[in-house]
Order: structure tokens, then sequence, then C-alpha cells
């Protein structure tokens, strides 16, 4: 093997599991990417879009069409090929009992990582920012200057 340079790029696993706590599958992502707020708000506004084309009762043909398109949506969320541990359970629109699609519940249990993940790994870096500034005040005009 040659040359390896191991970094941390901030990724985790997640596990998928049903209501009954069954592994469905796994799928890796960066919950504290800050481009993922900007691509979840892109991918609700894509989900938002093919609800209403569903409502022109679609044919298989563009069903299938709908179904890749969120695919596609779904992965540019992660910024990762996700999508295919997802819809492998079921069709992204396939009804729930809730009423709610199977996409849509995956989004709304997304949005709940990332709310989390976001919230501690932020207020983490706050701290450490507070950490390495607290010595430091600004003066007139903005001038940082050491507090004595």
């Amino acid at each position: 093997m040659g040359n390896v340079i191991k970094i941390d790029d901030g990724s985790e696993v997640f596990d998928i599991v049903n209501k009954r706590g069954e592994l469905l599958g796994q799928f890796t992502f960066i919950p504290s990417d800050f481009d993922i707020v900007k691509r979840y708000e892109k991918t609700l506004a894509d989900f938002e879009a093919m609800q209403k084309e569903l409502q022109d009762t679609p044919t298989m043909d563009e069903m299938k069409e709908i179904d890749r398109r969120m695919a596609e949506s779904i992965d540019y969320l992660f910024n990762a090929p996700v999508s295919e541990k997802f819809f492998s359970i079921t069709s992204p629109f396939t009804v729930l009992d809730g009423g709610q699609f199977f996409v849509e519940n995956v989004i709304n249990a997304i949005r709940g990582v990332i709310e989390q993940k976001r919230n501690v790994k932020l207020e983490a870096v706050q701290r450490r920012v507070d950490k390495y500034t607290a010595k430091y005040k600004a003066g007139p005009g903005g001038y940082i200057a050491p507090v004595s």
C-alpha cells in the first residue's frame, strides 16, 4: 500500500431501522456540513413540486421518472449516493399508515438528525472560538486589540 493521508471528514454512519427496530440498511453522511441546510431546503422544494405532479395521476413511466428525480434530490441532499439505501426498502412515494409519503418520513427524520448534530457541533465550535478570542476586544473603529 502506498502513502496514505487519513483525515477526519466529519462523516458518520447511521442505521436505518423500521418502527419495530429491525435494521433495514445503513448510510454515511456528514451531518455538520454547512451546506446541508441549503441542500435540505432545495430538496424540500423539489419534493413539494413532485408531490403536485402526483396529483395529476401520472402514468407508470412518469411515476418512474418522478421516483428517479426524487432519488437524485435525496442524493443531492446528502451529497452522497444514499437514495439506494432508502428506496431499496420501498418507493419514495409509498403512502404510509399516517398518510405521509415514505420520502417525507425520510426527510423529516433527516431534519431531526441535522438539527441535533449541527447544534451540538456548532456550539462546540463557538466555545472553541470564544476560548481563543476571549483575550481580544474590539476597540474604536473595530480595531481588535489584546485586553490587558
